[in-house]
């Protein structure tokens, strides 16, 4: 209901906010104070991102229905995680002698949905504006399927190859070689400084990195994991990182960055 659930100003969300008529800004905002203009959301973006606030609060937070919802958005991302937490939470309800028929069936329906996304051609999975089009967005979400472990090997291996590794796209290349970019490098809107129009994230490796492992692409998680750890060891525990040259970016001392660092060093 709002991109503060998922990512913000990522691209794949530029369309269902230009819909919205932004509010009047009367705060100064605070990020603005230690970070550069070029690496934030804008203030028509927020002037939107507090019209849905607005809009929303208007109807206590839950909207009857989508179309009462400014904003209403199908998130690969955000139901990949739900998918994974579900199958998480029915994992520790076995441990614990049973109960989770409710989680178990909410991973499957979840699983469903995010399979039928696939896209043959894009290697990728399409995303869906309950407002507007699906289609695939040249954003990172459009491969956090993956974490979920909906990708057979076959479809884990063109997604990897074609779209998550591609020089053009999301992978490595000469000219930015650190990886993975949440927006793609052959898109319009990408900007390699701007928030999640670009940058290097440690979280977003992460689930790439266990994904891979999941759908059977152990190597290629092992390739992305010693490539994130090198950014660590280079640029240190940044919120995101300059994927041209590694330069860290937004806060500093990033709690998630330290956290996933240990996780990826065991």
């Amino acid at each position: 209901m709002h991109p503060w659930e998922s990512a913000d100003n990522a691209p794949r969300f530029d369309a269902a906010l230009a819909r919205i008529d932004p509010r009047e800004l009367t705060f100064a905002r605070s990020d603005r104070k230690h970070l550069a203009d070029d690496e934030r959301p804008t203030n028509v973006e927020y002037g939107r991102y507090l019209a849905i606030v607005d809009r929303l609060r208007e109807r206590g937070y839950r909207p009857a229905s989508s179309s009462e919802a400014p904003f209403a958005y199908a998130d690969l991302a955000f139901n990949a995680i739900l998918a994974a937490s579900e199958e998480d939470l029915a994992f520790l309800f076995g441990e614990l002698g049973g109960g989770g028929e409710r989680a178990a069936a909410r991973t499957a329906r979840l699983h469903t949905a995010l399979s039928a996304s696939w896209d043959e051609t894009d290697a990728a999975y399409r995303q869906r504006d309950l407002h507007g089009d699906d289609g695939t967005t040249e954003t990172i979400a459009d491969l956090f399927p993956l974490y979920a472990g909906v990708a057979d090997e076959r479809q884990a291996r063109k997604l990897f190859s074609e779209s998550l590794w591609s020089r053009e796209r999301f992978g490595p290349s000469e000219e930015s070689p650190w990886a993975v970019t949440t927006v793609s490098k052959s898109s319009l809107a990408y900007e390699p400084r701007r928030y999640w129009r670009g940058p290097v994230w440690i979280n977003v490796n992460w689930f790439l990195i266990r994904g891979l492992r999941r759908c059977g692409l152990a190597d290629e998680a092992d390739e992305l994991r010693r490539l994130t750890v090198r950014l660590l060891e280079t640029s240190g525990f940044a919120e995101y990182y300059d994927p041209r040259t590694g330069e860290p970016l937004g806060s500093g001392d990033f709690s998630w960055s330290a956290a996933l660092a240990l996780d990826l060093l065991a």
